[in-house]
C-alpha cells in the first residue's frame, strides 16, 4: 500500500508530475527539518529564508534520485504485471488474463481452438518448429479476429477466442476462416507445413460464466476433431428445462 502511494506521488509520467514530486519532497524536508529544530532547540535558530534555501539545496538532488528510482520501480512493476498476464512464447494473453478480462459475463461467442496434429509436427520437425508454428498461429488469430475480440493461449496447442457481441453469422465466418489451412515455411530446404485448426463454439446470452461456456465449447471442439478436424462446430447452451431434466434423470438412476 505504501509503495503504491509513493509510486503515484514520486514516479514522474509527465513533466508536471515531476515538478509536483520535487515540490512535495522539498516541502516535506523543509517542514520536517523545521519541526526537528524546534523539538531540539525550542526555536528555528535562523531566518526562515535561510532555512528554506539550505533545505531545498540539500533535498533537491535526493528528490531527483528518488524520482529516478521510483520511475524504474514502476517500470519493473509494469513489466511483472505484463509477464503475469502474457504467454511468453506467443505474446497472447494467458489463461489467467483471459479469465480476468472475462470476469463479467457478456453477450458474444466463446470459441475453443486446437491445432490439428500438433504432436506430429513436434515429432517430425522438432520442438523449435513446433514453437514457430505456435507463434505463427497466434499471429494469425490476432490478424483474423476483430479489434474488440479477446484471444488467449490456454496452454499447449490450445487457444481461446471470445467474439464480443458478434452475431452468429459473423462468428461462424470468423471461426471457419480461423480453421482454414495455412502453409508455414520451416526453412532449411524442407517443404512447407500445412497447419489447420479445429474449433468449437457456443453463443453466450450474457448470463453464463466463462468456465461453463468454455466447457461447452470444448465439447463442440471434440466433435470437430471427431468429424475430421479442420472445421468449426457450433454447440448450443442447454435450456434450463433440459438441464433440470438431465439432472433429474441422473438422480433417479
Amino acid at each position: 500500500m505504501m509503495v503504491d502511494l509513493m509510486l503515484r506521488i514520486f514516479s514522474p509520467r509527465e513533466w508536471y508530475n515531476c515538478v509536483f514530486g520535487l515540490v512535495f519532497f522539498n516541502l516535506a524536508v523543509i517542514f520536517v527539518g523545521a519541526a526537528i529544530k524546534y523539538a531540539l532547540r525550542g526555536e528555528l535558530g535562523e531566518p526562515w529564508f535561510n532555512h528554506i534555501v539550505l533545505a531545498t539545496t540539500i533535498s533537491t538532488p535526493f528528490a531527483i534520485l528518488v524520482q529516478m528510482l521510483m520511475a524504474r520501480l514502476l517500470e519493473v512493476q509494469e513489466e511483472l504485471l505484463t509477464l503475469a498476464s502474457t504467454d511468453t512464447l506467443t505474446g497472447l494473453a494467458n489463461r489467467r488474463a483471459f479469465f480476468e478480462r472475462m470476469e463479467d459475463p457478456r453477450q458474444g461467442v466463446a470459441m475453443m481452438l486446437d491445432i490439428d496434429h500438433f504432436k506430429r509436427i513436434n515429432d517430425t520437425y522438432g520442438h523449435d518448429v513446433g514453437d514457430m508454428v505456435l507463434q505463427r498461429v497466434a499471429e494469425l488469430l490476432k490478424d483474423r479476429i476483430r479489434g474488440e475480440d479477446i484471444v488467449a493461449r490456454l496452454g499447449g496447442e490450445e487457444f481461446a477466442v471470445y467474439l464480443n457481441h458478434a452475431p452468429l453469422h459473423k462468428a461462424r465466418q470468423i471461426g471457419e476462416r480461423l480453421c482454414e489451412g495455412v502453409v508455414f515455411d520451416v526453412g532449411k530446404g524442407k517443404p512447407g507445413i500445412t497447419v489447420t485448426m479445429s474449433a468449437g463454439a457456443v453463443a453466450s446470452d450474457g448470463k453464463r460464466p466463462l468456465a461453463e461456456l468454455l466447457r461447452i465449447a470444448d465439447g463442440a471442439l471434440y466433435q470437430a476433431k471427431k468429424a475430421g478436424r479442420a472445421r468449426l462446430v457450433f454447440s448450443r447452451i442447454p435450456s434450463l428445462a433440459k438441464a433440470r431434466a438431465m439432472s433429474l434423470g441422473m438422480s433417479q438412476a
